[in-house]
């Protein structure tokens, strides 16, 4: 687009999301920052912040768009304890790819933890080590592994 257009993406532009996701996100509205009318609070034009939309999050689908689009650490680490609570799979899936990220450590223990309480055991990370510690690693393994869940 040209300077001052606004920059459409249909469809076409997002081939890893299905027909139905596909849908859900054309229907949603769009976030501040995705709009001309720019909001300090990361408030969307209906007045959410995107934690209070984790919050009422209801659907898988729309806690796993919310992660993806957010690259803050609180809104993700609270996307991946929402993610757990609906769908323990996704949310063990997005645990793992926030923690190979290497967060702050406070949100690297907030996601740990939440792990600890769904999976009612330890699941072996040290949240002192970054991910690729071999510690780190092993334990990341053993949850792919229990939930089938491929490496990135």
């Amino acid at each position: 687009p040209k300077r001052g257009e606004k920059f459409e993406s249909g469809p076409a532009m997002r081939p890893a999301l299905n027909a139905a996701e596909r849908q859900a996100v054309e229907a949603e509205p769009k976030r501040a920052d995705e709009t001309s009318e720019k909001s300090p609070s990361g408030e969307s034009p209906s007045g959410e912040n995107v934690l209070e939309r984790i919050s009422k999050a209801s659907g898988a689908g729309e806690i796993s768009r919310l992660f993806a689009r957010s690259e803050d650490p609180e809104a993700r680490s609270a996307a991946v304890a929402k993610a757990l609570e609906l769908d323990l799979k996704l949310g063990v899936r997005l645990a793992l790819e926030f923690l190979e990220e290497d967060p702050p450590l406070f949100f690297r223990q907030t996601v740990v933890d939440a792990l600890r309480h769904r999976l009612g055991r330890d699941p072996g990370f040290d949240i002192g080590e970054d991910f690729n510690s071999p510690v780190n690693r092993k334990a990341a393994l053993r949850l792919r592994e229990r939930f089938k869940i491929g490496n990135p």
